[in-house]
């Protein structure tokens, strides 16, 4: 089985013990797979030769039976821009022609991109949603983009449609034993996860958040792991070469880096180094953070509720939008660091502790 059917079908699992509150009976609406004849057949006319993980996708189930009277939003996975549903493959490349075709012929001035090489395959399964999400065809691999013709929003979102599919398992069931060899798992947020005994032989972790994460017992033979995040909490198998990893801890070097996602609420980070890194929307509650560089780095409503910042140096940070309620700033320096006083209290009531803080406009608060 490989890593993207062991996906779906923890996906499926949870549906059948978590259906959505409106849907209950989306799962026994999944429509029987079809053969490689079949799918070849139907997509004959499609300018590109669907990839192997398109065939497996409708191998195992044709999506959502939407006929007749079973109509409405179809929950099935969730990503950027919401929720959404599961189109049969028909439905899929009819869809995707007609969004081709309002983009040629200019009818539509919302739709500014849609390439010959999309298909249209979870369609908008809410209508705060954005429009769907795109499988991208490119030289028989795959990566998903966000379909968003209203907020003009097209970004790439998954780096495969295993990807994709994984980023919805992890939190959806136990994997701990599972098979997700040769999984594409770049740059996924795997914090906590229990990944006990798993085969992960040729997986691909590059930049994935590992912080917590226990891979004891895994099969982690010819992983590919440069640049992974992990913390002294994250449980790996045997002995493993940590040089190329991130390390992220008390003393740590992080500057420049993107650090949005790497979930740092409780850590230890005393001495910690992030000079110019983008740490926006971030979650570091209670975090030590005495004497940290955050100099330069983008905080933009990260959370920094009860983080302890004594000694910290946030000179010409953004910290517009960030919550400091109950924050330590003793000692610590916000010399022209960006912030609007009232969103640094947030609803909690609890004022940031200033004790010879030096502020943006260069006063001292005590």
């Amino acid at each position: 089985m490989s890593a993207l059917i062991e996906s779906l079908e923890i996906i499926k699992q949870y549906l059948i013990e978590h259906p959505p509150k409106y849907h209950s009976e989306i799962v026994s609406r999944l429509k029987p797979g079809l053969s490689h004849q079949q799918i070849r057949e139907i997509s004959k006319n499609f300018p590109y030769t669907l990839p192997k993980e398109i065939y497996e996708l409708y191998q195992w189930h044709n999506g959502i039976d939407d006929s007749g009277d079973k109509g409405g939003w179809n929950y099935f996975i969730s990503a950027v821009g919401g929720v959404f549903g599961y189109l049969p493959l028909e439905e899929a490349l009819k869809k995707s022609q007609n969004f081709l075709n309002l983009k040629l012929s200019s009818q539509d001035e919302i739709i500014e991109q849609y390439e010959p090489n999309w298909l249209l395959i979870f369609d908008q399964a809410s209508d705060v949603n954005a429009a769907g999400v795109v499988v991208v065809i490119e030289n028989q691999n795959t990566y998903v983009r966000s379909f968003d013709p209203e907020d003009g929003f097209y970004g790439i979102i998954h780096s495969s449609l295993t990807n994709m599919m994984l980023s919805n398992a992890i939190r959806k069931g136990n994997l701990s034993g599972k098979d997700f060899s040769g999984g594409d798992f770049r740059n996924l947020h795997l914090h906590k996860v229990n990944l006990t005994n798993t085969n992960l032989e040729s997986a691909d972790f590059r930049g994935a958040n590992l912080t917590q994460t226990n891979l004891e017992g895994a099969n982690i033979k010819n992983i590919k792991i440069e640049e992974a995040f992990y913390s002294d909490t994250t449980i790996f198998p045997q002995d493993i070469d940590k040089s190329k990893l991130i390390y992220v801890g008390a003393n740590a070097d992080l500057s420049n880096l993107d650090l949005r996602g790497i979930y740092l609420n409780n850590m230890n980070l005393e001495n910690t180094k992030f000079i110019n890194a983008n740490l926006a929307k971030n979650y570091l509650l209670n975090a030590n953070l005495k004497n940290a560089n955050l100099s330069g780095a983008n905080l933009e409503r990260a959370n920094l509720e009860d983080a302890d910042l004594s000694g910290a140096n946030l000179e010409g940070a953004n910290l517009h939008g960030a919550n400091l309620s109950g924050a330590i700033l003793t000692n610590a320096n916000l010399l022209n660091a960006y912030w609007v006083y009232h969103w640094v209290v947030k609803d909690s009531g609890k004022n940031p502790i200033f004790y010879k803080t030096v502020m943006p406009d260069g006063s001292i608060k005590n």
